[in-house]
């Protein structure tokens, strides 16, 4: 049976029966899932100067600023600045402010008792 035909029956596309075929032809199992390896989206150079950015004290760094200053994906920059160990400020303050309230309720139930 021609895959054009397999493909007007079933309603799947036939590109989709062609890459089938081969890969049966070939040995690979169609059912599972083949994912390939990425490379990464920033290059060393530019991951460094993008650490460099967040260490200089100097200047207030945020994301949007180093997706403009050095042309990647905002998704690429999250991905660095969390594998890196970098975190959003909004967490910080979140955090610290979980802290202080801890602390409030420690005091309140310290001096009532």
């Amino acid at each position: 049976m021609k895959p054009s035909h397999i493909s007007k029956i079933t309603g799947i596309p036939l590109r989709t029966i062609q890459d089938w075929i081969f890969k049966i032809e070939n040995d690979i199992d169609i059912f599972s899932h083949q994912t390939k390896n990425f490379t990464p989206k920033i290059d060393e150079q530019t991951t460094k100067c993008i650490l460099k950015d967040l260490k200089d004290p100097t200047n207030q760094t945020s994301t949007r600023k180093l997706v403009a200053k050095y042309d990647v994906s905002h998704t690429a920059v999250r991905n660095l600045l969390i594998q890196k160990g970098f975190h959003s400020s909004s967490r910080l303050k979140r955090i610290e402010f979980l802290q202080l309230k801890k602390k409030k309720i420690e005091y309140y139930i310290a001096k009532i008792c």
